[in-house]
This record gives structure tokens, C-alpha cells and sequence, in this order.
């Protein structure tokens, strides 16, 4: 699941970092380019965290390429509130799993994890 053995701990914070800074782009002179470096350094942070691609993929949304492509329709203020929102509310969830993970991991004992025995048998 995860490319990297350091402590979820540390990656609980680096995403809650990243998503304040998400919160901080309306405002910012250029929001829209502020957003897609914004989405650049999530994307490279969730592909250097986990084995599967599938989480970073998940941040380039049409509205994202809408954006980053200044495609969008001329309500592009409420576009990006809208994709910045979404990405914020991802974030937490991600962060919400890895503090799951944690708790799981603070449990007295020893983990274990099944895995599946080959056995071949052949008839003649």
C-alpha cells in the first residue's frame, strides 16, 4: 500500500499541511496558478506515499484540466472554490484512512497479515 516505512505520524501532518495551504489559494494573486502548483506538489506527494497510482490520479479531475488548461468556462472563480474544495475534502479522508492505520498500529500485540498458500496438485 504504502513505498515508504516512515511513521504514518509524519504523514498525518504533511496532509494536513497541504491542505491548509489548499485553503489559503482564494486570495492569493493568481489563484488559478497557485491551484495546479497546489495539485503538483499533492501529486507528488501521494505518488512518492503510495504503490498505487490510483490516489494522484484522483486529483486530475476534468475541472483540474479545465483550470490548468484556462479552459474553463468564465465562471472560473466558482470552479476553483468548487475543485479546491473537493481536493480539501480528499485530503481529509486520506488523512482520516492513515489515522485509522495508526490507531490500528497503538494496538497491544502483533500484527499479522494472512497470505495466500499455492498448492498444486496435479491429476494424471
Amino acid at each position: 500500500m504504502f513505498r515508504t516505512d516512515a511513521p504514518i505520524a509524519h504523514y498525518i501532518e504533511q496532509l494536513r499541511h497541504l491542505d491548509t495551504e489548499g485553503g489559503n489559494i482564494i486570495g492569493q494573486m493568481e489563484p488559478v496558478m497557485h491551484y495546479v502548483d497546489w495539485i503538483d506538489k499533492v501529486e507528488g506527494f501521494l505518488r512518492a506515499l503510495y504503490i498505487s497510482d490510483e490516489p494522484a490520479r484522483r486529483l486530475l479531475s476534468r475541472r483540474y484540466w479545465g483550470l490548468a488548461e484556462n479552459t474553463a468556462p468564465a465562471y472560473i472563480y466558482k470552479h476553483l472554490t468548487t475543485e479546491i474544495e473537493i481536493q480539501r475534502r480528499y485530503l481529509a479522508h486520506l488523512r482520516e484512512e492513515l489515522q485509522e492505520l495508526l490507531k490500528i498500529g497503538d494496538r497491544p500485540g502483533q500484527l499479522v497479515v494472512p497470505t495466500p498458500t499455492c498448492s498444486s496438485t496435479s491429476s494424471v
